[in-house]
């Protein structure tokens, strides 16, 4: 399957539910592809003695949208990478980034979303099923978000 490739100025852009939808995209693939496993603790590192490359939510992003080479390591997002931070909190159903500028409507979507996603997340592998991120992504898209 070919993958699009985004900007990072084109993943800032882009609205939760749609990034949301990316990523689940971009981890299913990386989840298929011997070259990755993943790992919600790390964005996009590689591992020499397992000839893999560890990523989280984002990190899938960074690997299959953004196209970043399999042996690169990102430690740390810079400010281009919002929407990284934005899936970070995304994952665990934490809207600190969107809370502000919200309508109450979408205030309350976010707090159903928070226990939609809460209430799945498997401590071991520290995110919920993918499935449940497209039913929220869908839950998102309903308000605008």
């Amino acid at each position: 399957m070919k993958t699009r490739h985004y900007t990072n100025a084109e993943l800032n852009l882009m609205p939760d539910s749609r990034l949301l939808r990316l990523a689940v995209k971009d981890a299913k693939l990386c989840e298929a592809d011997p070259n990755y496993i993943m790992r919600m603790n790390k964005w996009h590192t590689w591992h020499d003695h397992l000839k893999r490359c560890a990523v989280c939510l984002a990190g899938s992003v960074m690997a299959k949208s953004l196209d970043t080479p399999l042996q690169h390591t990102v430690f740390s997002c810079s400010e281009e990478h919002g929407w990284a931070y934005r899936l970070d909190g995304l994952r665990t159903g934490d809207f600190g980034h969107a809370v502000a500028a919200a309508s109450v409507e979408q205030r309350k979507a976010m707090g159903r979303v928070y226990r939609h996603i809460s209430d799945y997340l498997d401590p071991n592998k520290m995110r919920a099923p993918w499935a449940v991120y497209l039913e929220a992504a869908d839950m998102l898209e309903a308000v605008g978000l």
